[in-house]
């Protein structure tokens, strides 16, 4: 029998398909204890992905090869992860719009790269790319699991209408202020305005000369 429209969320909370089930483990580490301990998991995984990345200029052939062996484990650990959540993702259109996942799709090239790199070791782009960006990318998975960075993000904007406002403020609070230096100071200490207005712009921006 067909389900109308009130009932039709609780039933598919009742049934629930595979992909849902998929997307709650990789997606809400607090949906279950396996999705806990994923979780701790994959975060492992992240820092021993930037620890491979930093001890991989080592020298030594028997160290490189096991840190090799290390950091493919890790980019194959992301590969999957990206694809259990294009797989599994309710709406492909929010996954591709969330910028969290646009690290997993970065992680996930690591695995492509580092075959690329193993089959033609001249390729220095890719060393590059492997030791000093992904490393970083790989990081900034973290990210999705600190719900107050979500906050942040709201809050700044939030506050993006309010911003013309401040800056038509400091703008008016900078000019004023030149203008009173100027007219205050001697010609010897602030020979013109854009020397005043300099002044005023450093200070109440607290940059100072950096002299």
């Amino acid at each position: 029998a067909e389900c109308d429209e009130e009932t039709r969320p609780i039933m598919r909370l009742l049934y629930r398909s595979r992909c849902a089930c998929l997307w709650e483990l990789v997606d809400d580490p607090d949906s279950s204890r396996a999705a806990w301990w994923l979780s701790v998991f994959l975060k492992m995984v992240v820092f021993i992905n930037m620890a491979v990345a930093f001890f991989q200029s080592t020298k030594g052939h028997i160290f490189n090869a096991t840190l090799g062996v290390v950091g493919t484990f890790c980019d194959v650990v992301f590969c999957l992860e990206f694809l259990a959540r294009v797989i599994s993702a309710p709406s492909k259109v929010v996954l591709i719009k969330d910028p969290f996942n646009w690290t997993d799709f970065l992680s996930a090239l690591a695995l492509p790269l580092r075959i690329s790199f193993a089959l033609h070791p001249q390729l220095r782009a890719a060393e590059v790319i492997l030791l000093f960006f992904l490393p970083v990318v790989c990081s900034l998975k973290l990210l999705r699991y600190f719900e107050s960075f979500r906050l942040l993000i709201d809050a700044c904007r939030n506050s993006v209408p309010a911003l013309p406002v401040l800056v038509y403020t400091m703008s008016v609070i900078t000019l004023l202020s030149s203008s009173a230096i100027y007219l205050v100071e001697s010609r010897d200490n602030i020979p013109s305005m854009p020397h005043a207005l300099w002044l005023a712009l450093v200070t109440v921006t607290t940059a100072g000369y950096g002299d």
